[in-house]
């Protein structure tokens, strides 16, 4: 499965960014591209996700923390134009390409996507879901109970941004997913 959403806006530095998740096979892989070319660093955690069978398409979950909803309209500089209901269009449009089934989610509240995040490794224990991809927003820098519910629910998860954190404010550079 693949779910990419690029170009949305220029990062504090002023580059282009294109992010991309990606679900592969048994490996899920966190790749980011500026027009600089320059790599940085994040992958995906804990255990392996499996391929989608013909008869039961697996679900990719897609998780969306604090003041996501406000894409398109909060700091366009930083975050771009599109909005939320642009990057699920995209998520769709790669799940259905990939023969995966689209859990998409946002919420403004840690609570409920720690519950989530819990939900999600039932999920996989049970050979349903193939991971989750999840943009914590602010929560990354700050949630040890979502580092705890990764952990604890041994789920795979892939961490992604739409800006590139390590441009901007030092708090942002730390990640405790």
């Amino acid at each position: 499965m693949a779910c990419a959403w690029g170009g949305a806006g220029p990062n504090v530095a002023g580059d282009m960014v294109e992010w991309r998740a990606v679900l592969q096979m048994q490996q899920p892989v966190f790749t980011h591209s500026m027009s600089s070319g320059a790599p940085v660093k994040k992958a995906a955690k804990s255990s392996a996700a499996s391929t989608p069978s013909a008869s039961a398409p697996q679900i990719a979950m897609v998780l969306n923390g604090p003041n996501l909803n406000l894409l398109g309209t909060r700091e366009p500089a930083v975050y771009g134009a599109q909005t939320l209901d642009d990057v699920e269009a995209l998520c769709e449009a790669a799940c259905d390409a990939n023969g995966f089934t689209l859990d998409f989610r946002q919420t403004n509240h840690e609570g409920v996507l720690v519950d989530a995040i819990h939900e999600a490794g039932r999920l996989q224990a049970a050979g349903k879901l193939a991971g989750v991809i999840l943009n914590a927003g602010a929560y990354t820098h700050t949630s040890i109970a979502l580092h705890d519910a990764i952990k604890g629910a041994a789920v795979t998860v892939i961490e992604l941004h739409i800006s590139n954190v390590h441009a901007r404010e030092a708090f942002r550079h730390h990640s405790y997913i």
